[in-house]
């Protein structure tokens, strides 16, 4: 035989041991021919997701939080539901922050002793009469009576002095 074919003949046979000696890996891809044909076909795919390794990779390493996270999922549902309420709590988070600095005298307010005062000064009478008490006319008596308070304490300490002239009012009139 020519020298041209014997090299050809010799390639066939070194190509045919290579594939005998890995018959059992060409074997296993036979059995998985249509994995094979997915892959193929999904290529696009694959393609994109190498391209992202670095985020794949990142989610890999942060696994355990991905587990977490799934393991509460019904949380992050009910917070997904109410998303509406936290972003309008978000929108409050100033006011919020002042109540939140006035909690020692929220603490007064939230004593037994004021919680009974205030269920007494928020009776329909006691309303009515804050409201009368409450008009400008009233006001201004009350602040011409702060301005002679001296002379009420006087007089209220000398009483039954008061109610004895006014039992004589005849004989001093």
């Amino acid at each position: 035989p020519s020298s041209a074919a014997s090299d050809v003949y010799k390639r066939q046979v070194s190509e045919i041991d290579v594939v005998a000696t890995n018959i059992a890996n060409v074997n296993l891809v036979g059995a998985d021919i249509a994995n094979v044909n997915t892959v193929a076909t999904n290529n696009t795919n694959i393609n994109v997701v190498a391209g992202a390794i670095t985020n794949v990779n990142n989610v890999g390493n942060s696994i355990s939080n991905v587990n977490t996270v799934a393991g509460d999922i019904s949380n992050v549902n009910a917070v997904a539901g109410n998303a509406t309420n936290i972003n309008a709590v978000a929108a409050d988070a100033t006011d919020i922050g002042a109540v939140a600095g006035k909690a020692t005298e929220i603490g007064r307010l939230g004593t037994a002793a004021a919680v009974a005062d205030l269920a007494i000064l928020g009776t329909t009478d006691v309303v009515a009469d804050l409201n009368t008490l409450a008009t400008s006319a009233i006001v201004s008596d009350m602040d011409t009576l702060a301005d002679i308070s001296s002379n009420i304490t006087t007089v209220a300490g000398i009483s039954s002095n008061v109610t004895a002239v006014a039992g004589n009012a005849t004989n001093i009139n």
